[in-house]
């Protein structure tokens, strides 16, 4: 991206929406990626590890800081997942058990939402969320004679 002050800025690791009207930027995100931020009264400075200003912004009235980005260069990579609906939306409710989530769709409660058929098989991260721990082993050897 080219910061507001002339200079070049690359940020790594970042998730492209297409289409998106807005982005959103984690500010704890780029303090983990060497960023550095300052806040102030009602404005915001970022500056990279060479302590170079990046960017500035005020508070907006719905309580963020509003930038706008150019970028030079975007260089995107795109993962794809070649899965099933009925899994996809599993993975996006968080593990939500398919008669549920086909209990979502009959009632209508989520647009967007396919019709889902109830899957039969077993979802490997669940199995192994819901199992449970080893017991403790309540006669422990005794160290000391």
């Amino acid at each position: 991206m080219k910061s507001n002050f002339g200079g070049k800025v690359i940020i790594e690791d970042v998730f492209y929406v297409p289409d998106m009207k807005y982005n959103l930027m984690s500010i704890v995100q780029l303090v983990e990626k060497g960023f550095s931020v300052t806040m102030d009264g009602k404005s915001l400075k970022l500056f990279d590890a060479k302590k170079n200003l990046v960017l500035k912004s005020t508070l907006s009235k719905n309580k963020t800081y509003r930038c706008s980005i150019s970028s030079d260069k975007m260089m995107c990579m795109s993962a794809t997942i070649s899965e099933d609906a009925e899994t996809l939306w599993h993975w996006w409710y968080g593990h939500l058990n398919f008669r549920s989530l086909s209990e979502l769709n009959t009632k209508d409660l989520v647009h967007g939402l396919p019709k889902l058929n109830v899957k039969k098989s077993i979802c490997e991260i669940c199995v192994k969320i819901k199992q449970s721990r080893m017991p403790f082993v309540f006669e422990a050897p005794k160290r000391a004679s």
